[in-house]
Order: C-alpha cells, then structure tokens, then sequence
C-alpha cells in the first residue's frame, strides 16, 4: 500500500525536489529531534521560487504494525498508521478553528509511514515563554487565552492524552497569536467529552509544569477562563471543587516517571538533537556539530566504514570513546545503546556529568563519543576535605541522588555510588561519573534513604 497526498500549495515544492512518493520522502533526512525506536522526527527546510525558506517536520512511522492499524480502526480512524491517524485529526481539528500545526503531506508504503507539518519555528515552549515573561499582564492574557482555548478544545469533543507544558507553544504576542498544541497522534474524538477525560487533561498540564514557572493564582485563573468559555457550564462542577479534583489527580500523576521527565525546566533543544551523516550510520549531537561549524575529526567520519581502534591521541581533553556489539532488534533503523538513552534522560533532569556528542554504527558494532570534565572520585575528595567541605559534598550528592532517582535510575547496594560520583577538578562540583552503572530502579527513595544514612555516619 504506496500512496502519498501533498497539499496543493506545497505540491510544486515538493515536486522540484523529487518528493513525488512516498518511498522518496521517507529518504529525506533532517536534522532529528526526537528518535524513538520505531517512530522518528525530523526538521527539514524547503526554498520555494522566491526564495523563501519553509521548515517542516517530518514524522516517520519506521515500522507500522498490525495492532497500531487495529488500534486506529478501533478508534475510528480507518486502517491506517499512526502517522496517517495524527494528519487526519489535525485536519479535523483545524475545520474547528483549534490552533495546531497545518498538515502539508502524508503517505504510507509497505510498512512505513509520515506525516509532513509546517515547523511552527515563529513560537516558543511554553515553559521557556513562563520562565522569561515577567509581564503580569502579558502572563493573565495567555492564561485567559489557554483557558478558552483547552474549553474549546474539549467541547468539540477532542482529548489530548499527552497535554503536556512542552507540548504547548507560545506565539511573540500573547493576546492575539498565543497558543498552538502539539503532539496529538493519541488524540480521540468523541460527540460528549465527560468530565473525567476533561479533568484528566486539564490535570496532565498541571502536574508538566514546574512550580517556579506558575503560580497558583495563574492556574487558577487558566481554570476560570476555562470553565467561563465552556458552551455549557451546568454540568461543570463548582470551581474550587474543580480546581481540588485536578490538584489531586496532578499530584498522583507525578508519581510517574514520564510527568516527572516533562515538569523538569527546558533544556537546549540542540543538546538532544541529531545531524545525521554517513547515510545516517552517524549521529552528531547538533549543538557539537554547530561548534565545529561541520568540520568533524576524520576517524569519526570514517568510522563506519573502517571500524578500526580508536587511539587516545585522536581524542580531545575530556573526551570518551565506548564501544559495544551493535543490537540487532527488527526495525529499519539502528538502534541507539541503553548509555545513550541513559545520558539523554539524565540531562533532562539536570544531572550534571558526562554528555554524549556523537554514536555511529559500524557493520558489527555501536560507537559512543562523548565528554566529561577531568574529575576525581567522591570518596577520594571526601578524605582530603575539611569538615565543612565534606558537609558542602554530601549535600551536592543528596541533590544529586535525588535527580537521579527521580529519573527512575539507581544502584545496587548505596555503598557504590561513592564510585560513580565524582568531584570536578575544575570547579570543585560533585557530578555523575559513571551512567553506564546505573541501573532501572523502583525503589529510588530506599537507595537515597541509605546513602543519606552512610554519608551522616
């Protein structure tokens, strides 16, 4: 099943380019800003006549299963993909007059498939607009305008499982460009939405965004724009009774990993996205990519196609070269390494320590670059400390232990994170040494508990 759709004033752009099937654009390669295992999404830019350039983003479904097209069916979308479920709700949601991104072109074939938006490049995460905002009046409008745009949202029966802060983006005028919302590939659509599925959402947005960036009296004047814009408030229940519904259901969302990830303050996006190279057998982090202004070491670039030993002297100070077999899972793409999911998860939440800058893949085997300050080990640093010194340590530690399991991340016995913890020689600051040994844990706060107790001893 090999099919593409290209919206008509994008179809002359696409066709100068050869983008005519969908075979074609599931080749095209951008820079990647989000790589899932099967689902990828990449940022491309295309230069009409004018010479004006647009950006895109292009989200490929590598590997389309039978249960993804049940589900979707099930849900009244059709035997489609996932990709194909999000376009035609975007579509549906713009004849509503919902702001999100415009659909540009989609497709399938065999068992992939992609959905083409416009990059909405004009506007800022919401959670990067709330933390340099300072205006009352500017903050009041938008909460006012995210209000009347969520009630809308929900009252022509529309759900959004993953409403997180990130998801929302900000426009450069607050009252009359404020809101676009991303992400809606779980989306549903219902004739009633009940209030348990409104709630559910509102809650979700809650609990995403960090304390230091909202008030309560700014969520709490969200929710009354809300419930006023509402076409039928007689069911809605009374708004401090609402607002006590939502505050529980957010405080036990924040029991999950994933709502903990979201809440954590932004983070460069450049940090965590991927220039791919070599055919995409190499990921160069982008921020390291812009710095070397595209001029990579040559033993990186040959890599892999040599797969040859990496000698200390090709590398510069702090740098780190690890190495492990290549896995072999089915899907189109190679699969990045555990340490490097690891290193992503733990810059979310600001652990400090080692950052990965670039993976590549050989025939046989995976190859990780990345860089950490020159350190000594904690308990190294501990023996020749002074008494207060020892005390500043242990605190940075228990911060840092803190981070790390509220990532989901822990050790085996607590005794050994005097080894994965280490001091910088630099700047004296107790960072993460060691990812590669951590492990998932599920009981992070026994872990801090103990080594909280083995450090006060």
């Amino acid at each position: 099943m090999n099919w593409i759709e290209i919206m008509p004033t994008f179809e002359a752009a696409f066709r100068e380019r050869g983008w005519t099937s969908a075979e074609a654009m599931l080749r095209v390669a951008g820079v990647v800003v989000n790589r899932h295992r099967t689902r990828h999404v990449e940022q491309i830019c295309v230069e009409d006549g004018h010479g004006e350039t647009h950006r895109f983003y292009i989200k490929k479904d590598r590997w389309v299963t039978w249960r993804d097209r049940f589900r979707n069916a099930w849900h009244g979308f059709g035997w489609c993909a996932n990709a194909v479920r999000e376009a035609a709700t975007l579509q549906a949601l713009a004849k509503h007059g919902i702001a999100c991104p415009q659909v540009v072109a989609l497709g399938e074939a065999d068992r992939e498939a992609f959905v083409v938006t416009r990059d909405e490049s004009n506007k800022v995460d919401l959670r990067d607009w709330l933390r340099d905002a300072c205006d009352i009046v500017c903050r009041s409008a938008l909460a006012d305008a995210l209000g009347a745009m969520l009630a809308k949202t929900h009252d022509a029966g529309f759900a959004h499982p993953d409403l997180f802060g990130k998801h929302v983006l900000v426009g450069p005028d607050a009252r009359n460009n404020p809101i676009c919302i991303l992400d809606w590939q779980r989306t549903r659509h219902s004739p009633v939405l009940g209030w348990h599925t409104r709630r559910r959402d509102l809650a979700r947005l809650d609990a995403t965004l960090h304390e230091s960036l909202a008030s309560d009296r700014l969520r709490m004047r969200c929710l009354r724009a809300y419930r006023n814009a509402l076409t039928d408030r007689a069911c809605c229940p009374p708004l401090p009774r609402l607002a006590e519904q939502i505050r529980h259901e957010s405080d036990r969302l924040r029991g999950r990993r994933q709502i903990r990830e979201a809440r954590q303050l932004a983070i460069p996006g450049c940090d965590q996205q991927f220039v791919p190279m070599c055919d995409g057998r190499l990921l160069v982090i982008r921020s390291f990519h812009d710095d070397k202004k595209g001029l990579l070491p040559a033993w990186l670039l040959s890599w892999p196609d040599s797969d040859t030993e990496i000698q200390l002297t090709d590398l510069d100070d702090s740098q780190r070269v690890g190495i492990e077999p290549a896995s072999e899972k089915r899907g189109v793409d190679w699969q990045l390494p555990e340490l490097a999911h690891k290193i992503f998860l733990l810059h979310r939440f600001h652990v400090p320590g080692v950052r990965l800058l670039a993976a590549a893949r050989s025939a046989e085997r995976v190859l990780l670059l990345t860089i950490s300050p020159a350190t000594i080990s904690l308990s190294q640093a501990l023996q020749s400390a002074s008494m207060d010194r020892c005390a500043e340590l242990s605190r940075q530690a228990d911060d840092l232990i803190e981070k790390i399991s509220a990532a989901g991340l822990g050790i085996d016995t607590p005794d050994s994170w005097w080894d994965i913890l280490g001091v910088t020689e630099s700047t004296g600051q107790v960072i993460l040494d060691h990812p590669d040994r951590l492990i998932r844990d599920f009981t992070p706060w026994r872990a801090i508990a103990a080594t909280q107790s083995t450090m006060q001893e």
